[in-house]
């Protein structure tokens, strides 16, 4: 990746990537999440990156960042292939980033249109990368390029092809916390368009997710703050208000015994809450 493509694109979404990455190589069995195509989409030069190592392996804060990335992803794909008996049809990866899901797509999700949702700089630059990488696009992946400058979700989802008329589930991981708390609830609101048993899995930043100052300020300084932090209880409250049949946030220590018991190293579930779903 040259300087110049990494500016293009979300550093954070990067950062993602490479945890993703240094965990199927560096952490213990089970694995969470088996992303075999991420090293080979961020190319033979994220070794360069790899030279900040130790950011993504040692100390406490390395370890709960990438525990937290790879449980929000198998979290999601668990919720979509449980989904898939309410007769979901589409799944929409809204801020797709560096996401390997079509890629690496079981074969329960052979028949599920997928779209991946970015805007058109990020996706341009996913899709170069996926060219130069030989990674093959499957049949079944749409692009839908939405600028939010000068298009709401909901038409650039219905401009790039997306059937609000199909049970669909969306999928928004790293997204929510960049946007201040009414676009938040707009993007919710948007989703209840879709019928009955569409389902959205979603991250947030958690009022008791006490950020470290230093953390607020290199993310300040990248261009990409957290703008919004919402308290659990309340989120689903407000979710439900809005006219959601559910909404979860799910808890750490589920979180440990579902995914992170019984494993050859001490990778844990992150202790603070910042995953959820909702349920139409």
């Amino acid at each position: 990746m040259s300087e110049n493509e990494v500016r293009a694109f979300s550093k954070t979404a990067i950062g993602v990537a490479l945890a993703r990455m240094i965990h199927l190589s560096e952490d213990g069995e089970p694995k969470i999440l088996n992303d075999t195509i991420i090293a080979k989409l961020l190319g033979p030069s994220a070794q360069d990156y790899l030279k900040l190592k130790s950011d993504y392996l040692s100390g406490e804060r390395a370890q709960y960042i990438r525990a937290h990335v790879v449980l929000r992803s198998r979290y999601a794909e668990d919720r979509l292939a449980e989904a898939l008996q309410r007769g979901i049809k589409q799944v929409v990866i809204l801020g797709a980033g560096l996401d390997t899901l079509a890629y690496r797509q079981p074969d329960w999700a052979r028949d599920l249109r997928i779209y991946e949702v970015d805007h058109p700089a990020s996706q341009a630059y996913k899709r170069e990368r996926l060219e130069q990488a030989g990674i093959e696009l499957p049949d079944n992946l749409s692009f839908c390029a939405i600028d939010f400058e000068t298009t709401s979700l909901a038409d650039g989802m219905s401009n790039g092809g997306i059937d609000k008329h199909v049970p669909t589930f969306f999928i928004c991981l790293g997204v929510l916390m960049y946007l201040n708390s009414q676009t938040v609830m707009t993007l919710f609101r948007t989703i209840l368009d879709y019928p009955k048993g569409s389902e959205i899995v979603f991250t947030y930043s958690d009022t008791s997710h006490d950020l470290p100052e230093a953390s607020k300020a290199l993310l300040a300084s990248i261009g990409e703050p957290w703008l919004s932090f919402f308290a659990a209880d309340q989120l689903c409250e407000d979710l439900e208000a809005l006219g959601y049949s559910q909404a979860h946030i799910i808890d750490p220590d589920w979180s440990q015994k579902h995914y992170f018991n019984e494993r050859t190293d001490n990778l844990q579930a992150p202790k603070y809450k910042g995953i959820g779903t909702a349920v139409v």
